[in-house]
């Protein structure tokens, strides 16, 4: 599994030298930065691009309000008052590494939340914490 945009937040200090490293290792792929996992490069993206990728993460890590992926944790936001019934999906799939065909990691999981009202929320909601404790 790749880092998480929090854990490069954390771990870089965006200067400049660190965008062009990092964006490197998105367009040439990378082995052992982080986990012994190969990421795959990306040709298909320009210097430019893996530039602005990694500007990107730095400027929205920092950014409390948004929520995003840490590593296999994450959670979302249903509105104050919203009811119904709601689908969280979450999929991957990613191109693979060149030249070593049948490498390409995937997943889907989804779950189905029906919040009738806060209070039926709100067990939802502990019900989650508590499967995610164990």
């Amino acid at each position: 599994m790749a880092s998480s945009f929090l854990e490069i937040g954390k771990r870089y200090d965006p200067a400049s030298a660190i965008i062009d490293s990092l964006a490197k290792h998105i367009l040439l792929g990378s082995y052992g930065i982080w986990r012994t996992t190969k990421m795959p490069s990306h040709p298909e993206l320009t210097g430019q691009e893996t530039q602005n990728i990694v500007r990107w993460i730095f400027k929205n890590t920092g950014d409390s309000s948004l929520n995003y992926l840490a590593g296999l944790d994450g959670s979302f936001r249903i509105p104050n008052g919203q009811k119904g019934v709601f689908v969280l999906t979450a999929s991957y799939l990613d191109l693979g590494i060149k030249n070593e065909p049948g490498q390409n990691l995937q997943g889907e999981n989804s779950i189905e939340i029906n919040v009738r009202s806060v209070f039926a929320f709100k067990s939802v909601q502990d019900t989650l914490l508590k499967e995610a404790d164990k």
